[in-house]
């Protein structure tokens, strides 16, 4: 179940809520561990009990035979019908008890208001109308358990008047002893059918858990080693990036969120992406590591991404997310989850985003402990970590993710400052909220709901009236309009100074 959830595709984690899954690790796995194989050794224990008195009472008086098979239908139908309305009672009693507990919170929460306002009758009122239709929901529960009570009590008068019967009309010869061992057992077996018959159910309640668990264990996986060819070793070596007519939904039941991309990164440029909320700038990225498979062609260096494995492909890319990721265990482990590079290796890449005096001033350096989301580490340095990795890792295509959103403009300036040094010669894609951080691109590209609009040099876009950036722009204040057309200008200056 495990390896199933870690390789299906991430389309399933946007429809299936965390705490659902952790619950099918948590509570179907423990009442499949724990408590199905004890309700179910238990129902054995009593079903095998009540079986003894029965055969027992149908060895000593045979005439009993026919009544129990009228009460063994009946029976068989009460069960089914207890079962049904058992669950729904339940599932009724437990949504009924939450009002109880919310009202008795909130009325202790707001004491000092409900005095000051003389509430204290509408409020006594109000609890014991939650409490009233509780006790219906439990009542109803308790009263459907006594019809298994029932069938137990027709079953022993049944055999106490065939008893009486055949004594009086000497039917067959029984001894009175006989007679009261059949009623010892037929009394013991009152409450043991019930609870036998309750056990059964619960055993069929709980088998839900083992169907849950079995649906998690056949989930659909991506196919993550699976591709027409093999890349080489060095791919890609350039980083250029071409979209020939790609569209990209993220299922097949819903409409496409990009619509005939046709764009061309050239190797090595930095590129930007700016639009509205829902343009399609994080579903670029999406579609790049193949999350879902796109339409048309999405090529890297000559090869179509969709021809390779995606282990090959997503190995080859590097990501600084949005909300940087860090694991339980150490800074080494974190740099480098593989073990691959040696130290001089990790040291002159935290060197590299200015945080090497920080972690050499930590206890254990390189080996220095990191709680589970980096809770012990500041959202700057978790976001200059996942810098770091993505320099160890070296590779041609770099995407970052609105990185710098959730971090002061000191440290947005410290990593983008890192990102222009330590990837002068790779293909940078930028998403960002903060268009200053985007202004320097050599091209910036304008979505807006899944289609290109503007694709162009920034200070031709921030002259064109029609384009999505000079609308961005102008939801700007006007001091930072300045700023942001200057740093467009001066940026473009120095590109044509240096040609």
């Amino acid at each position: 179940m495990f390896g199933k959830v870690l390789k299906t595709p991430i389309r399933f984690f946007d429809i299936n809520p965390i705490g659902r899954i952790i619950n099918r690790f948590s509570n179907d796995t423990g009442i499949l561990d724990d408590i199905i194989p004890s309700t179910i050794c238990d129902f054995m224990n009593v079903f095998m009990t009540v079986v003894g008195s029965i055969s027992l009472t149908l060895f000593l008086n045979y005439w009993i035979l026919f009544p129990t098979i009228a009460l063994a239908v009946l029976f068989i139908f009460i069960r089914n019908y207890y079962l049904t309305s058992s669950m729904e009672i339940k599932r009724i009693e437990a949504t009924v008890r939450s009002p109880i507990f919310v009202h008795m919170g909130n009325t202790l929460c707001g004491m000092s208001t409900i005095r000051a306002a003389n509430m204290e009758e509408k409020l006594n009122e109000e609890f014991f109308n939650h409490v009233d239709l509780h006790t219906r929901a439990t009542s109803a529960s308790i009263y459907i358990n006594r019809w298994l009570d029932a069938v137990t009590l027709i079953f022993t008068y049944t055999t106490l008047i065939s008893c009486l019967l055949i004594k009086r009309y000497h039917l067959f010869e029984v001894e009175s002893s006989e007679i009261g061992l059949m009623l010892v057992y037929l009394l013991q077996s009152t409450s043991l059918f019930q609870w036998a018959i309750r056990q059964s159910c619960e055993v069929e309640n709980l088998m839900t858990s083992v169907e849950r668990v079995l649906e998690y264990s056949e989930l659909e996986t991506e196919p993550l080693d699976k591709g027409d060819r093999k890349p080489p070793v060095e791919w890609p070596s350039n980083g250029e990036i071409c979209f020939n007519n790609v569209s990209f939904k993220y299922d097949k039941n819903l409409s496409y969120v990009l619509n005939n991309i046709n764009i061309k990164i050239n190797a090595g440029e930095k590129i930007g992406i700016v639009g509205r909320t829902g343009a399609g700038k994080s579903s670029i990225i999406q579609t790049l590591f193949r999350m879902a498979e796109p339409d048309g062609s999405l090529i890297i260096d000559d090869i179509d991404i969709k021809k390779l494995s995606l282990h090959d492909l997503r190995s080859k890319l590097s990501i600084i997310p949005q909300e940087p990721t860090l694991f339980i265990g150490t800074i080494r482990t974190n740099l480098d989850p593989l073990n691959q590079y040696p130290d001089n290796v990790l040291w002159d890449a935290l060197e590299q985003v200015q945080l090497k005096e920080a972690i050499k001033e930590m206890k254990d350096g390189l080996e220095s402990e990191v709680h589970k989301g980096g809770s012990n580490l500041s959202v700057g340095q978790k976001q200059l970590i996942c810098l770091a990795r993505a320099i160890i890792k070296k590779s041609k295509i770099l995407i970052i993710d609105e990185a710098t959103a959730n971090v002061d403009f000191k440290t947005d300036s410290m990593v983008q400052e890192a990102i222009r040094q330590c990837f002068k010669e790779c293909t940078v894609i930028t998403i960002a909220h903060r268009l200053h951080t985007i202004i320097d691109n050599d091209r910036i590209l304008c979505l807006s709901q899944g289609r290109v609009v503007n694709f162009g040099h920034p200070i031709d876009l921030l002259t064109d009236k029609n384009s999505v950036l000079y609308d961005l722009m102008f939801s700007l204040e006007r001091q930072e309009r300045i700023k942001l057309f200057g740093l467009a200008k001066k940026n473009d200056l120095n590109k044509f100074t240096h040609l």
